[in-house]
């Protein structure tokens, strides 16, 4: 499973980017804490919160690609999101999910709204490669995927010879304060 992310601000095209004819299909899955449905419409209210921020990216593009062989039902691609939510400390931010079907596999896009709409400051997303890469190996255990190496190889993990297993020490740590 490939994660990536990244802040960014221009939400006119990230939104056109989104909703490209390029794709066979894009679905707008799920949205929180927005009153429009649409992808250009969400991304207009994210970026009219952060007006009265500082931020000068206000938008965290996120997406999650499993293996092609790999199946995501609808409670796995939840739960992926919902770990992923967690781990970078976005939860119950603004969102839209967007899923895309494209050349037979099917990978899901996330904006969010890295400002708060009560405080108006912006979350600050450090170690995003690292915890991307945990939030991988983690769903891909826990789903039983195969394992797929990230840029950052297989980071969180030792192969431990004497049980010839993977054995995932990060796990402990996706729990704790520090991520």
């Amino acid at each position: 499973m490939i994660i990536k992310m990244s802040q960014r601000a221009n939400g006119r095209q990230l939104a056109k980017h989104l909703v490209s004819d390029e794709n066979e299909r894009v679905s707008v899955i799920s949205t929180n804490g927005v009153l429009s449905q649409h992808v250009a419409g969400a991304i207009a209210e994210f970026e009219a919160i952060a007006k009265g921020s500082r931020a000068r990216k206000p938008l965290a593009h996120c997406m999650i690609s499993p293996h092609p062989v790999e199946e995501m039902t609808p409670e796995k691609w939840m739960r992926a999101w919902q770990l992923f939510a967690k781990t970078h400390g976005l939860e119950g931010r603004q969102c839209i999910i967007i899923e895309h079907h494209k050349n037979g596999r099917t990978h899901q896009h996330a904006v969010f709204n890295r400002v708060d709409f009560e405080t108006g400051k912006a979350l600050n997303m450090g170690h995003t490669h690292r915890k991307n890469e945990l939030i991988s190996r983690l769903l891909e255990l826990e789903f039983g995927h195969k394992l797929v190496k990230g840029k950052q190889g297989l980071r969180g993990f030792v192969w431990e010879e004497s049980s010839s297993k993977l054995i995932n020490y990060a796990a402990i740590v996706v729990d704790s304060p520090m991520l």
